[in-house]
């Protein structure tokens, strides 16, 4: 058996597997490097050249001419009586997932106006409001649970100040 100090030189079988190693490394590097953001540019953001004309966008904005129109009349099936829609709320869109899950998008003139039409939803529907949180855009998310609808609920605040308030219900039981 023969023994190196630890000092001493490597075997020659040893030292071609850390070469290839440090290579692999190397390699490895220079890949995730190439497909890494350019510094300055942010995860997500559109690409340089797609921005709109003004520098902005919206949720409520569509890119693509694929996407079916929004639909404001609330469909026959929608169960209006364990999710009353507000009389006076504005419709944004609407429609059905399934039979048992619908979904509504709800447009409030400013935050105030919002969380009156939240709160009146929550209310006439004997809601409670479970996992509520602030979301990053200043809106909220909530689920709101009854005897028969889950409802996924979140507030998205637009550019002019309006909020649209969208609510994915599933009927329960």
């Amino acid at each position: 058996m023969h023994r190196t100090s630890g000092g001493g030189a490597a075997a020659p079988g040893r030292r071609g597997a850390r070469l290839a190693a440090a290579a692999t490394g190397v390699a490895l590097a220079l890949c995730l490097a190439a497909c890494a953001p350019e510094p300055g540019d942010v995860a997500g953001a559109p690409d340089k050249g797609s921005e709109t004309p003004n520098g902005e966008s919206s949720w409520g904005e569509t890119g693509s001419e694929d996407l079916a129109p929004k639909q404001t009349e609330i469909p026959q099936s929608f169960p209006r009586d364990a999710f009353p829609i507000p009389e006076g709320a504005v419709v944004d869109d609407t429609g059905e997932r399934s039979a048992d899950q619908w979904f509504v998008v709800l447009r409030a003139a400013d935050p105030a106006d919002a969380d009156a039409l939240w709160s009146e939803i929550v209310a006439a529907g004997g809601f409670s409001v479970g996992d509520e949180q602030e979301t990053v855009e200043g809106g909220r998310i909530a689920t709101l649970e009854s005897a028969t609808l889950s409802v996924q609920a979140i507030t998205i605040p637009q550019s002019d100040d309006s909020m649209l308030l969208s609510f994915d219900l599933s009927r329960i039981g």
